[in-house]
């Protein structure tokens, strides 16, 4: 067992943070649509789009999110998760 499940076995909440590259994004109003889309995403905490940098930083319950519901979100919101 990790230290990470045994945190979660103990009721603890356990947070981790990720950064993703993001195309297509020009202004806020992308971002926005990339953050509410991402933000429904199971064990997501927190999400927050950076059009400038072509950047999406998403914070999460220390469950593995899966990085294929997060590629779907953000292409449903009009835009391309790179790298992954």
């Amino acid at each position: 067992m990790t230290g990470l499940e045994e945190l979660q076995l103990k009721g603890e909440l356990v947070t981790g943070t990720e950064t993703y590259r993001v195309g297509g994004m020009s202004c806020g109003g992308c971002e926005r649509s990339v953050e509410l889309a991402v933000a429904k995403l199971a064990g997501v905490v927190r999400v927050r789009a950076d059009a400038k940098n072509s950047s999406m930083e998403v914070e999460f319950d220390g469950a593995p999110l899966d990085v294929s519901a997060l590629r779907e979100a953000v292409e449903k919101s009009g835009y391309r998760l790179e790298g992954r």
